[in-house]
């Protein structure tokens, strides 16, 4: 009787190692995914604020010192537009 309760203690402690392998193992996976997408987001948001300066200089080189609420407006409109792709649904 003794035999058989050591055994089933040795099934379930290889169960329980084995479970936290693979919890360790998605855990890991987990991380290694989030860890991409902050990657693709950092490299996302670089991009538009790249664009987003890119913009401005080349709007304030065409538009005059007169139409500089106009600018305002577009950056504006601009930011609205990126904010609405980026948005997750």
């Amino acid at each position: 009787m003794i035999i058989a309760e050591i055994c089933c203690f040795g099934k379930i402690f290889e169960e329980v190692e084995t479970v936290e392998v693979v919890r360790l193992l998605v855990l890991m996976l987990v991380c290694c995914c989030m860890f991409q997408l902050i990657y693709e987001c950092k490299e996302v948001l670089t991009a538009a604020v790249q664009m987003k300066q890119y913009y401005i200089h080349m709007v304030g080189s065409v538009v005059t010192s007169d139409d500089s609420d106009g600018i305002t407006l577009d950056i504006e409109t601009y930011e609205k537009d990126l904010q609405s792709m980026l948005e997750v649904s």
